[in-house]
């Protein structure tokens, strides 16, 4: 975090390094930190659960709750780190008295001792980026509700923001200069930042679920019905395949389903975030996850596309789930003898994921 000559200059004022008891007091003072904080930890960790997985922006799935406590649990995570990474450094100290090779302990007691002090530079730094993500992110989502109040705070903050780079010109050409020293610090927070929404939005997909079932045959009837709960059926391919002379399976007829070709209803708890009126033109929306789900109902009776003999009725279902696409293969044998009466396989398929 900060350069070997910038830090020498800084320990070479000090008369000695840190005693043996010293040091041990340092390291039991870390690991009861490292403990607290974990405990803290739980505790937003908990609450980041319950925000993601209770309630969703309709507008936006994203807003400045979640940026908030997703910046937390990365700081916590981050923090952590650092205090583990020094109580290695410092235990690593007494290698050289209890080791097998003898080491110089002054060359140790520095690297402990300049990761002790680069442990306060990176809270600093994590501090100052995790509190700029969160102001751009907070204008950006007002802007998007239209919120007009921002216009003039944003423009207020930005000339003074010019005015003190102007005033602080020198400093901050110093650190620029320096930057190369810290980019990986920001680059780990950005990557960790990231992966911890993603993990939250992962928390707010609802549980997802498919029925796929064939009803009683009777009187040259067979109801297939496909049912879907809390994801829209697109691109639902079902093949009729039978047995030909060489006894090889070949279509004997193809549908393909989309959204449109299925009844729907649903049960949607939204609850409106009302502010004073001239403050924000459009008010955001939240749904209530546990008390909303949608169901996709299609039926057909498919006892004319079966024809005497071995039927083969395969299902290929695509199911988008945090944008990547899952694609689930259901097979079922149906015999159809002179008389017109059916031997069904298995009657009813289930299945559940997120």
């Amino acid at each position: 975090m900060i350069s070997n000559n910038r830090y020498k200059q800084k320990r070479s004022k000090q008369d000695a390094y840190l005693s043996n008891t010293e040091r041990a007091a340092r390291i039991a003072t870390l690991l009861t930190i490292i403990a607290g904080l974990f405990y803290i930890l739980t505790i937003v960790f908990k609450f980041y659960i319950t925000l993601f997985k209770n309630k969703v922006y309709l507008d936006f799935p994203v807003q400045i709750e979640h940026m908030v406590s997703s910046s937390v649990i990365t700081f916590l995570l981050l923090i952590i780190g650092h205090l583990i990474y020094q109580v290695y450094r410092d235990t690593y100290t007494y290698n050289s008295y209890f080791g097998s090779k003898q080491m110089k302990t002054k060359k140790m007691d520095l690297i402990a001792d300049k990761t002790y002090y680069n442990l306060f530079q990176s809270i600093k730094h994590y501090l100052l980026i995790f509190f700029l993500i969160n102001i751009i992110f907070l204008f950006i989502t007002e802007i998007l509700n239209e919120n007009y109040v921002v216009y003039p705070i944003l423009l207020i903050m930005t000339i003074f923001m010019i005015i003190w780079c102007v005033i602080e010109f020198k400093k901050l050409l110093i650190y620029f200069k320096n930057l190369r020293y810290n980019y990986g610090y920001y680059f780990i927070t950005i990557i960790l930042l990231g992966f911890i929404i993603m993990l939250g939005i992962a928390f707010s997909a609802q549980s997802k679920s498919l029925l796929v079932e064939f009803g009683e045959s009777n009187n040259y009837s067979l109801i297939l019905s496909i049912e879907s709960e809390n994801f829209k059926p697109e691109n639902i391919h079902i093949e009729y395949l039978v047995n030909n002379e060489k006894n090889e399976q070949i279509k004997n007829r193809e549908t393909i389903l989309n959204s449109k070709d299925f009844r729907y209803g649903y049960i949607q708890n939204t609850q409106e975030l009302r502010e004073e009126e001239g403050r924000i033109k459009k008010d955001k929306k939240t749904a209530v996850l546990n008390n909303s789900f949608i169901k996709y109902i299609y039926e057909d009776n498919i006892y004319e596309y079966l024809t005497e003999g071995e039927n083969f009725v395969v299902f290929t279902i695509e199911i988008q789930s945090l944008g990547t696409s899952n694609y689930i293969k259901i097979f079922n044998q149906i015999h159809k003898d002179k008389n017109g009466e059916l031997k069904i396989t298995k009657d009813k398929f289930e299945w559940k994921g997120v």
